[in-house]
């Protein structure tokens, strides 16, 4: 059955991308490779269309998808990975003052004097891992890190998991303030 599934995968061809998309908590990927330099209007555009009609895998469908402020990043083919990787992904407010809502997504408070500042951070230390060994060692990679820098206030985290067909993503996310 894996080998009948591989077989009837698209061979990506070395001017396309796989695209994945981070949104509302959630991550998949386009069903189908794009272009490599699909301008990034183009990108967005599909993305929003297929995420308001629930066709990315991983997503649930949402009309009011919008990804005019998200970020995309592009990654050429490596040894580990031989395709280009498109990746859509929402904007880290680094060194924002931020409150938390459901699901993980972050926005900027309404009322700024209400902000407790013992919640500002200046600094964001992510640490991610897609396979079992690198997943397996995870903890111990903040904790060295955590050993590395004394003077590093953690002030909020997040532990996020993803899947999709092919990875399962664990990442945990620092926001620190220095001093």
């Amino acid at each position: 059955m894996d080998n009948e599934n591989n077989a009837l995968q698209r061979v990506i061809e070395p001017y396309e991308a796989k695209v994945n998309i981070t949104y509302a908590g959630q991550n998949g990927d386009l069903g189908d490779p794009i272009a490599f330099d699909t301008p990034d209007a183009q990108v967005r555009a599909m993305i929003t269309e297929a995420v308001r009609n629930g066709s990315v895998r991983g997503i649930p469908g949402d009309v009011t998808a919008d990804f005019g402020n998200f970020v995309i990043d592009r990654f050429h083919a490596t040894e580990d990975r031989n395709y280009n990787l498109i990746q859509i992904r929402p904007k880290t407010a680094f060194g924002a003052v931020v409150e938390r809502h459901d699901a993980g997504i972050f926005k900027a408070p309404t009322n700024t004097n209400a902000v407790d500042p013992r919640n500002t951070f200046d600094t964001v230390k992510v640490f991610s891992a897609t396979k079992a060994m690198e997943r397996d060692r995870l903890g111990d990679m903040v904790t060295d890190w955590l050993r590395a820098n004394p003077k590093m206030t953690i002030v909020d985290k997040i532990v996020t998991q993803s899947s999709d067909s092919e990875f399962h993503c664990l990442a945990i996310t620092l926001f620190a303030r220095r001093g």
